[in-house]
């Protein structure tokens, strides 16, 4: 009897502290994630990364959705990457994604060689299209420095690098947004888990 009574304790404590931490204790593989406020969508995301904000305003004519995660896995500069998910009305910011990616891309240049700057400018590493969903979609790849870090083996101070992914389509009569940034070291995993969310974005019905 008292064997049962300490094994249904130990069982207490586990789902207590699963409740506790709300942790799934796996970081590998993918979840999927299902949003039906303003729009229909489902897509599968890195299960490293967790959600912190999902919302949709509807004020009129007015319509937009904001989907937030950030991965639980920090860069070398301890900062932490994100996954965006945004949508709005056309015609409220822009009339369509052709017309929010052309803003986005007017704010990169490359600074003259005597230009100092704060921070490092945005670069435009790759512009091209895809299908998202079976719509096509516009794809920027970019970088830009946000923060100086002191290298440990030269003890200089060096720009922290972040890449970014975003892409831009439009679809019932919203202009969508989907971006991923992380600092360069995670580029690369960044690079394939924006792959596997774009690859798994459904519209729904």
């Amino acid at each position: 009897m008292k064997r049962v009574f300490l094994v249904f304790c130990i069982a207490t404590v586990l789902v207590l502290a699963a409740i506790t931490t709300g942790c799934n204790c796996s970081m590998e593989g993918y979840r999927t994630f299902t949003f039906d406020k303003v729009a229909h969508f489902a897509f599968e995301y890195p299960a490293h990364y967790s959600k912190y904000s999902a919302g949709a305003d509807v004020v009129g004519d007015y319509r937009a959705i904001f989907i937030g995660f950030r991965d639980n896995i920090p860069s070398k500069g301890m900062s932490e990457g994100y996954i965006t998910i945004y949508a709005e009305g056309a015609g409220i910011t822009y009339p369509d994604a052709t017309a929010a990616l052309e803003d986005t891309l007017s704010g990169f240049f490359e600074p003259e060689p005597w230009e100092e700057y704060e921070y490092e400018p945005k670069r435009l590493l790759e512009l091209s299209t895809l299908t998202v969903a079976g719509i096509q979609a516009e794809l920027i790849v970019y970088s830009y420095g946000w923060e100086s870090i002191r290298e440990e083996s030269t003890g200089l101070w060096v720009y922290l690098m972040r890449i970014a992914r975003e892409v831009y389509f439009d679809h019932d009569n919203l202009i969508w947004q989907i971006v991923i940034e992380s600092d360069e070291d995670r580029a690369e995993v960044a690079e394939a888990d924006f792959e596997h969310l774009l690859e798994t974005f459904q519209i729904l019905d």
